[in-house]
């Protein structure tokens, strides 16, 4: 088997696993490719979110900063740093993960949890226009829209959902 064989089982292996929810399985699969593919972003990225997954922030938030030095415009890589991240909590570094996904004109997601960290740090002011895009943009029926509706009802005064 020549090693691109080798990586394509492995990857295969891992998207599989990834499918049954099995992010150990993952995490074992992908072990071999993730020093040896340093730079590939996709084998990172999965990597990062079964670290994540398995509440690995640290590894998760190390391989999704892995996978941006790969590719910065990675837009779930970057998403999901700043989940792992607003995990810790590291809510100012989970804002400047996010910024970057703010500009797209259909984005709600990283606009709600960026308004939520704001949150966190006291800072309802800048959260408010993030509050009010995430609304606007967010479909009713999301699983988060009752959320954000209960956020916007606290008048935005630092406590959230």
């Amino acid at each position: 088997m020549t090693g691109t064989e080798s990586k394509t089982m492995l990857l295969w292996r891992a998207k599989r696993l990834a499918r049954r929810g099995n992010a150990e399985g993952v995490i074992d699969a992908l072990l071999p490719l993730v020093d040896e593919q340093a730079d590939d972003p996709v084998v990172l990225a999965l990597y990062a979110a079964a670290r994540f997954q398995t509440g690995d922030l640290p590894r998760a938030i190390e391989a999704y900063d892995r996978t941006l030095a790969a590719d910065p415009s990675h837009r779930v890589a970057r998403f999901q740093l700043g989940l792992a991240l607003a995990s810790l909590p590291e809510h100012q570094a989970a804002v400047a993960a996010w910024a970057p996904l703010l500009d797209d004109e259909a984005e709600f997601m990283a606009h709600f949890h960026s308004a939520q960290s704001l949150l966190a740090l006291g800072r309802p002011a800048n959260a408010a226009p993030l509050l009010e895009t995430a609304r606007r943009r967010m479909p009713r029926e999301h699983p988060l829209s009752d959320d954000l509706d209960k956020i916007m009802a606290l008048g935005m005064d630092g406590g959230h959902a």
